[in-house]
């Protein structure tokens, strides 16, 4: 019965392991970023929190969380999606992210943090790295704040999980839903909460992708 077992995990393993072209048009597999399946940190007296909860209940699963987290943006994608804009510090900000090199996946940036347009795994690890760095540090404006003011503070929140379908060819849809809040001062802060679908066939062939595209942030 074991090796009935184990001949039936290699299946699922081999039936959801991505395979190079299986990306939708505009999108590509990027790199396999080993992401915990459960994280929680408290820093800085409890004033950084960063939580990651990813839920799957067998391997398939497993394999289908990771090909979301893999799935990203081509460069022509994003620069299409932001080709109407016309505000000029948002054109230079633009293209400032455009010129860094690596698979894009952020859109612009907020006093020095990027925003997201696709969550990825890349972005999650991006985050992370980005509340420790601040839990580290005084806040970016703390030498305007006030004797006595409430110190900046921050979270990051990051959940993925796989629900069934059954309709147009949809077997599983991959959840991925990240949220970021920093506050540094009235006039420092950002706050905002993307969400990515995937959608997967039977053998696990990504169809399509839902949620991507200009971050709605708000900032102060």
């Amino acid at each position: 019965m074991m090796v009935r077992h184990r001949h039936i995990l290699a299946l699922l393993i081999v039936a959801f392991t991505p395979v190079a072209g299986q990306a939708p048009a505009g999108y590509h597999l990027g790199e396999l970023l080993h992401l915990p399946d459960s994280l929680r940190e408290v820093r800085a007296e409890g004033r950084f929190r960063a939580e990651i909860v990813r839920t799957a209940r067998d391997p398939g699963e497993v394999q289908l969380i990771e090909s979301a987290e893999r799935l990203t943006p081509d460069r022509i994608t994003i620069l299409r999606a932001d080709s109407g804009e016309t505000r000029g510090p948002l054109l230079e900000s633009l293209s400032r992210a455009a010129a860094v090199p690596g698979d894009r996946w952020w859109y612009t940036d907020f006093d020095s943090t990027w925003t997201p347009f696709a969550v990825t795994g890349a972005a999650v690890t991006y985050y992370l790295g980005r509340l420790r760095v601040l839990s580290e540090r005084d806040g970016l404006f703390a030498e305007k704040l006030p004797a006595g003011a409430t110190k900046h503070h921050g979270e990051l929140r990051y959940t993925a999980s796989v629900s069934h379908a059954d309709s147009a060819g949809v077997a599983y849809v991959v959840h991925l839903t990240l949220r970021w809040s920093y506050w540094c001062g009235m006039l420092c802060a950002m706050y905002f909460e993307q969400t990515r679908l995937v959608l997967f066939d039977a053998t696990g062939k990504i169809i399509r992708v839902q949620g991507d595209g200009k971050p709605s942030v708000v900032v102060s």
